[in-house]
């Protein structure tokens, strides 16, 4: 702690070509510092620990997979329905826990705001970063799962680090939109978590993409999160496409998601850059 605050105060280095290389590596030092911290608070003082970032998605991938599974189900599932659903649980998790943190964690340190001066991007994007990390983790579900299914890499899963890092864009850009309009109304973390419980059942994460009616599944593709969870699933379990109706084929219709997550990312970066210097007074 003593070490962070030392990182925190020390002096912004003048705007000159030599000091923004300066400035850049103390924002990504005070980054690593703070995501660090968060895990520790996080998951230091639990008994199983690091074991709950894979253990909390999973257990909610067992409820799922059993009541729409085997007890209910939307027509015939497509074939590896439980790496199918298992890898739309991770996902999820990975969403909706980085833009819930990212959204609050102005708001959670505002005590750090008030008493030093320091680049407040640092607090989301090491909240960000908390989530991406422990989802790093929680993807050894989704290899023990291709591993049961008998399923071999390929050299086009390489696509797979462009999917997440679409994904943690998108997460990072609805984070700073949330996190602003958090700091000024505090209703909006309640309007988040209506908001995420109607985001889970319109993606298809339990239910097969294909007993969408074809009208809406472009509609529903134009969520990043929809894209990039059908996407996933067509390269690690459905390379030919067959039973998942994702993009069979490129289309002008791609570049739509991708558009969003640069829109939201933008518009992110704009508003918390306009309202940064009343956030000390205002949390």
């Amino acid at each position: 702690m003593t070490s962070l605050v030392s990182d925190l105060s020390e002096p912004i280095p003048e705007n000159t070509d030599a000091s923004r290389v300066e400035r850049a590596k103390r924002v990504w030092r005070l980054v690593r510092v703070l995501t660090g911290m968060d895990i520790k608070l996080r998951y230091g003082d639990s008994a199983l620990g690091y074991i709950w970032t894979i253990g909390k998605p999973m257990a909610l991938f067992s409820i799922l997979y059993v009541v729409f599974g085997r007890l209910v189900r939307f027509g015939t599932p497509p074939p590896h329905y439980a790496l199918y659903l298992v890898i739309g649980v991770m996902l999820w998790y990975f969403f909706a826990d980085g833009v819930t943190r990212t959204m609050g964690s102005i708001v959670t340190n505002g005590s750090l705001l008030r008493k030093l001066p320091f680049p407040r991007l640092v607090i989301p994007l090491a909240a960000s970063l908390t989530s991406f990390i422990t989802f790093g983790l929680g993807l050894l579900a989704i290899a023990i799962f291709i591993a049961w299914n008998g399923l071999v890499p390929r050299l086009d899963w390489l696509v797979l680090i462009l999917e997440v890092l679409e994904l943690y864009l998108y997460i990072l850009g609805l984070g700073l939109v949330l996190a602003v309009m958090y700091v000024r109304l505090r209703d909006v973390a309640q309007v988040w978590e209506l908001a995420l419980q109607l985001l889970f059942f319109l993606s298809p994460i339990v239910y097969p993409f294909t007993q969408v009616p074809a009208r809406w599944r472009q509609v529903m593709l134009l969520n990043p999160f929809t894209q990039i969870m059908q996407d996933v699933r067509s390269i690690v379990i459905y390379p030919d496409h067959s039973v998942i109706a994702a993009h069979a084929t490129f289309s002008p219709l791609r570049l739509l998601p991708l558009l969003v997550v640069v829109f939201v990312l933008g518009l992110g970066f704009f508003l918390f850059k306009r309202e940064e210097p009343w956030f000390p007074e205002r949390v």
